[in-house]
Formats: C-alpha cells, structure tokens, sequence
C-alpha cells in the first residue's frame, strides 16, 4: 500500500514567492515605503513558513523511518529467501519432517535447525517456519561462516515466520530471484 503525505505548507509557501516576486517587479517601476514593509514582511513570513515547512517534513521522515525500522527488524533476506516475522501460525497448516525451506536458484538449499516448517503454496509464500530457541537457518552461501567445511549459518529469533520466495520485476516479466 503506498500512502501519499501532502504538506500543507507548500502551496502557502508557493503564493508567497508569486507574492514577493510581484512586489519586487512593483518595486523597480514604484519604490516606495509602503511596498518595502510590504516586501520584508513577505519575506520574513516565508522564511517562518519555509521553517515549519522542514519542521513538517522531518516529522513525516522521522515517523516514515520508524514504520521502516519495524519492517526490517521483521524480515530477512536469505538469498531467494525471504522470512517475515509474523504474530502467528495460520490454522490449517500441515508439519513437514523436512527441515529444507527451499532449494535454491542453484540448487543449495536453505534448511533449518531447531525449528519446525510448514509448507504452503500460493505463488509467493512457500511455507512457515515456527523458530524455537537458538534455531538457525542454513545455506551454503549466507550466513556467518563457522567452518570452511560446513554451511554459513544465520541465528533467528523466536517466532512464526512467513516464507517466501523472492521475486524480482524485469521489464519483460516477474522472476524470481538467482543469488
């Protein structure tokens, strides 16, 4: 969902300059008192709505910036991988013996210790992951490298994950992602 913020001080700020920009032409043809208390009030006022106008938009950015923290300290990339964390598991489901979430692009696969994998179809998710405590995700090509003979692994907090393979748009079509 994309969401369109409008500042409010922008069409102010807007008339202004027209404003100023009058008052300047005027200026050149009839220089008076008048229009230059006109003029520097003018100026002074965008210049007080210039600063509410960033004010406004730090605010937006730094309240967009939160929203993204949330998201991101929620997922993770794994190569053609992706696990997003969720509240819970959806009803339904079926535990799988396997502890492969997917094999990869290049036929690695993505496994997991000390969790337990549901798997799902429906073009994007590929399953859920319940991750116990120390539970780690495996491939032979992310992750933390502990031994040059084994498999990188990445630690994942306690939770429910939604898994899903990556997809890249190309202009010609939608594919999915080769790590």
């Amino acid at each position: 969902m994309q969401m369109q913020i409008e500042n409010p001080y922008l069409k102010q700020k807007s008339e202004l300059v027209i404003m100023i920009d009058r008052l300047k032409l005027r200026l050149a043809s009839e220089n008076t008192d008048r229009l230059k208390a006109e003029l520097v009030s003018a100026e002074e006022l965008l210049h007080n709505v210039e600063a509410k106008s960033r004010e406004f938009n730090a605010q937006i950015l730094s309240s967009f910036n939160s929203e993204v923290e949330k998201v991101i300290t929620k997922s993770i990339r794994h190569g053609d991988l992706g696990l997003f964390l969720i509240d819970e598991l959806p009803k339904g489901l079926k535990k799988s013996d396997s502890k492969v979430l997917l094999k990869g692009s290049h036929g690695n696969e993505h496994y997991v210790d000390k969790g337990v994998f549901y798997p799902y179809q429906d073009g994007f998710i590929i399953g859920y992951l319940v991750a116990n405590e120390k539970c780690k995700l495996l491939h032979i090509g992310h992750g933390k490298e502990i031994n040059k003979n084994k498999p990188k692994e990445v630690q994942l907090e306690k939770g429910v994950y939604e898994l899903r393979q990556q997809h890249e748009i190309r202009h010609s079509s939608m594919e999915a992602v080769i790590d």
